[in-house]
């Protein structure tokens, strides 16, 4: 009796804790039941050691990545332009972007005329030094 008491209290413990879990959850978890880590204990404890260690490599990410969106932040802000000048540069007005697409089309072909043009430079410098070796 005592150990069929045991097991009733177990028993609606266990039912207590599933009915927290979200319907969402509950799927996934059968069907991680039913793929190979979920086919006996040993199978889940080490599905259970990868999920841990991939949690904490995870957090480790999303710690680094919080701590370069602070810097980049502080960065920004350090390089913004201020009060007295809304802007670093003025622009042309053909060249002032419309919407972030527009902007994103504008420096793909600024890249590439910096690399044409630094693409020329060397080789100007190149020709300019054998000029005065020669």
């Amino acid at each position: 009796r005592a150990e069929q008491a045991r097991a009733e209290s177990d028993e609606s413990a266990a039912l207590a804790e599933l009915d927290r879990l979200t319907n969402k959850v509950r799927t996934r978890a059968a069907q991680l039941l039913e793929g190979t880590d979920g086919a006996d204990g040993p199978s889940r404890q080490a599905a259970a050691a990868r999920a841990e260690s991939h949690e904490q490599l995870l957090e480790t990410r999303a710690s680094t990545a919080s701590e370069q969106l602070g810097r980049f932040r502080g960065e920004a802000e350090r390089l913004a332009p201020d009060d007295e000048r809304p802007h670093h540069t003025e622009l042309p007005d053909e060249l002032v972007p419309a919407d972030a697409e527009q902007a994103q089309t504008f420096l793909r072909t600024a890249t590439g005329e910096l690399a044409s043009a630094t693409a020329a430079l060397d080789t100007a410098r190149a020709a300019h030094s054998e000029l005065l070796h020669a």
